[in-house]
């Protein structure tokens, strides 16, 4: 009777750890598809390292894109953690053209300053103009729906 239990107890140990190994290796990307924004913009294709971004580090992003309105010296490339209490986006000089092709290092804000749902935003971005004119740009939501995060405010 103490071996039968004993059988049944470690046949049940076994299943449970088996049901609970696939969700320990499910690895979560970020996804990056067009902006919520009007006059939808040349989409751009974003990829990171690491994937997902790691609060408080650096993380590599790789844009790269064919626009159809060419890039002159007043416009910027801009990622964003896009939330309110982010600080300033990350801006980088990109050169004229009508392709894109950046490789930026970029940090990512503390843990204390991302809620658990928040977006990342790229984009191509000329500030002189109000609105700002966005030529190119990409958006993900990371950690949740995208009716979670505030507009974009570009």
């Amino acid at each position: 009777m103490k071996t039968n239990f004993l059988f049944v107890f470690a046949l049940l140990a076994m299943l449970c750890v088996v049901k609970a190994i696939p969700h320990q290796l499910y690895k979560r990307t970020t996804e990056f598809g067009p902006c919520p924004v009007p006059n939808l913009p040349s989409e751009l294709s974003v990829t990171i390292s690491p994937d997902p971004v790691v609060p408080d580090q650096i993380s590599t992003f790789t844009v790269t894109g064919t626009l159809t309105t060419p890039i002159t010296e007043d416009f910027n490339l801009i990622i964003a953690f896009d939330d309110p209490q982010s600080p300033l986006p990350f801006v980088a000089q990109i050169p004229p053209g009508t392709t894109v092709n950046a490789v930026e290092n970029v940090p990512v804000p503390s843990q204390s300053l991302l809620p658990s749902t928040y977006g990342i935003a790229v984009a191509i971005i000329n500030q002189n103009f109000e609105p700002h004119l966005v030529i190119g740009c990409a958006y993900a939501t990371v950690n949740g729906p995208a009716s979670d995060i505030p507009a974009l405010l570009f």
